[in-house]
């Protein structure tokens, strides 16, 4: 074995033992439940050396030796603020010096890592809200800050509970931690095929079935797994290449998977890791937010559902080929590999909490793995480390996106920008509640197009959640719009991250697939409108009442799909496509005068298709 195989095989094996030792660490927590500073400070100690080890492989020896230091230097922050926590947090306004360059080396190096995790779009976002954190006590008016000396701003941002180390890297390192490692067991067991499997036999027969499929697919999947770009790698995989074996254009099958594999973070009973940092947040229930988001996550599913159906309809795209679809025996004998999914659900709403939910998923799915290859044995210790491994892997991004967010919090809650976000919403929009929602839903968005999803969504709730509130708005419902904005960005053009994952694979162009995944995904952009006027598509109020909010709610998102995609019981004209948009947004109201006004329209042009279809078949028989 030469020098460089050496190298490669000591960075592997660096990496499998740090991530061993990092998964390991979170699932002893739960069984021993220790002191936060320590797990806070070993939790991102170990997951800044996750991040270098993996860029070491192949790096130059000048790069690796630049690497080890930062690395080092990271690590040894980490475990000092873990161990000197109760000295550190009495002296946050007042910083030692050595705790200022502790503070100073501690917020690049992260900076650095996210920007090689997660992205530029972060560092750039981070850097900025640093940049105004120094430079605000220049700013006239309201803008501006009183000013505030370097060692206080480095004392909020590394030594309080407000900033690297405060509650959003709790949360990384407990339930986003466990809930990453249940994503990797259902890998490692092979519960993909299981979903893809279901989906098949769900939608494999109808016209345009494989398209159907992604859909399902990427719900399906979606939930447990919290990055819309893995879920398009992970599904897209399978169900591009069987869209484009069927007629499907390139760019569309992309802009399917794209969509489909966004929504699966508002899917419950995972939700990526929004519904944690909710329930963090707000004081609210983990059980009781997962139940609130089901029908806005149903009405979002529907509306791509219905979109993708309706273009395959149009564009009279075959079923899948009759062969390819599992029989029942094969889908029951492998539903056995959702049974990790079925227990968390059932134990999170009999009110145990998600960790321990998470820990019996995790469990199950390694009796899974073992059960799967249980006369290799080799096979399932190497199954049962790598998804230990993997799970932590996963995590990285995630951290270092919360971490670096933690920074701006840092800032926000120092300057008090915070409010004066409140107060400019509140100024610009003159008290009209709807263009309020505009504006915070492109905030949401403009930062969704560069930073993760949670990153993204804590950002904007920290500093719009307020004005939201002044506005009448209830708290859940002003969280979950938030959330979904940050959800939908990354199938937002120009920068439509999700798409551009889809188009690689689909071999599509990058902008085409963009634009088509955003009109697949349009109902997810009136969604939260619909939900934040109207309580009962958050399951609050009469059963009735919330059945009936719900059926009017799914048809606009049916109705809008028919609009974008030109079709409802065949082509439609321009003027049909205007009359079913406004029927959609008039279903968006919750009145009970706007839902008969909207349905009488989607009726009208029922019968309108149904003469001219009766019509076309006239004509032909003659």
């Amino acid at each position: 074995m030469d020098k460089q195989q050496q190298d490669t095989q000591f960075w592997k094996y660096s990496i499998f033992v740090t991530g061993f030792v990092l998964s390991t660490i979170h699932i002893a927590n739960i069984l021993f439940i220790f002191p936060s500073n320590i797990l806070r400070g070993a939790h991102l100690a170990l997951v800044f050396t996750l991040v270098y080890l993996c860029g070491l492989k192949g790096a130059g020896r000048l790069k690796c030796g630049f690497d080890i230091a930062k690395m080092i230097v990271a690590m040894v922050i980490c475990f000092y603020y873990g161990f000197a926590y109760d000295t550190l947090i009495d002296n946050v306004t007042s910083p030692e010096l050595h705790d200022m360059i502790f503070g100073i080396a501690l917020v690049l190096i992260l900076i650095d890592a996210t920007v090689r995790t997660v992205g530029k779009g972060m560092g750039v976002v981070t850097i900025a809200f640093l940049f105004y954190l120094f430079v605000g006590k220049y700013l006239p008016g309201d803008i501006g800050h009183a000013g505030y000396s370097l060692a206080r701003c480095i004392g909020h941002i590394f030594m309080s509970s407000n900033g690297i180390f405060g509650s959003m890297i709790q949360i990384s390192a407990t339930y986003i931690a466990m809930f990453t490692l249940v994503g990797a067991f259902l890998e490692r067991c092979k519960a993909s095929d299981a979903f893809i499997n279901i989906a098949l036999k769900a939608a494999g027969r109808m016209r345009g079935g494989p398209a159907l499929t992604a859909v399902i697919a990427s719900c399906l999947f979606g939930t447990v797994n919290g990055s819309a770009v893995v879920n398009v790698i992970t599904t897209g995989t399978f169900t591009i290449p069987l869209m484009k074996s069927i007629g499907v254009a390139p760019h569309v099958a992309g802009a399917v998977e794209a969509a489909a594999s966004t929504g699966g973070q508002l899917m419950p009973p995972v939700m990526g890791a929004g519904a944690f940092i909710m329930a963090d947040i707000t004081g609210v229930p983990y059980s009781e937010i997962i139940i609130k988001a089901a029908i806005p996550a149903l009405i979002f599913f529907g509306g791509v559902f219905a979109g993708v159906y309706c273009y395959v309809r149009r564009e009279n795209i075959p079923p899948v080929d009759p062969a390819r679809i599992p029989s029942w025996g094969a889908v029951i004998r492998g539903s056995y590999l959702l049974l990790p999914m079925a227990v968390i659900l059932g134990m999170i709403l009999q009110n145990y909490s998600p960790m321990y939910s998470a820990l019996a998923g995790i469990i199950v799915g390694a009796i899974l793995i073992v059960s799967n290859d249980i006369r290799k044995p080799k096979a399932i210790i190497e199954n049962l480390n790598m998804s230990l491994v993997e799970g932590s892997t996963n995590l990285a991004s995630v951290a270092m996106g919360l971490a670096c967010a933690g920074i701006i919090i840092g800032v926000i809650t120092l300057t008090g920008l915070g409010s004066k976000f409140v107060t400019m919403v509140l100024y610009i929009s003159q008290g009209m509640p709807l263009l309020a929602l505009a504006l915070v839903a492109i905030a949401c968005l403009i930062l969704g197009m560069g930073l993760p999803t949670s990153a993204a969504y804590v950002i904007t709730a920290t500093m719009a959640v307020p004005a939201m509130i002044k506005m009448g708005f209830p708290l859940i419902a002003s969280h979950l719009f938030i959330f979904y904005f940050a959800v939908i960005a990354p199938v937002t053009p120009p920068v439509a991250i999700a798409a551009y994952a889809g188009a690689g694979i689909a071999g599509a162009s990058p902008n085409a697939t963009g634009w088509k995944a955003f009109a697949f995904a349009l109902p997810a952009f009136l969604a939260p409108f619909m939900f934040v006027y109207n309580p009962l598509l958050l399951a609050e109020g009469n059963q009735f009442a919330i059945m009936w909010a719900f059926f009017t709610a799914m048809v606009g998102a049916f109705t809008l799909a028919a609009s974008t995609q030109g079709y409802f019981f065949g082509k439609l004209s321009a003027v049909m496509r205007v009359a079913l948009g406004g029927a959609a947004l008039c279903l968006i109201d919750p009145g009970f005068i706007t839902d008969m006004i909207g349905l009488a329209v989607i009726l009208f042009v029922s019968v309108m298709r149904f003469l001219k279809n009766k019509r076309s078949s006239y004509s032909k028989l003659r």
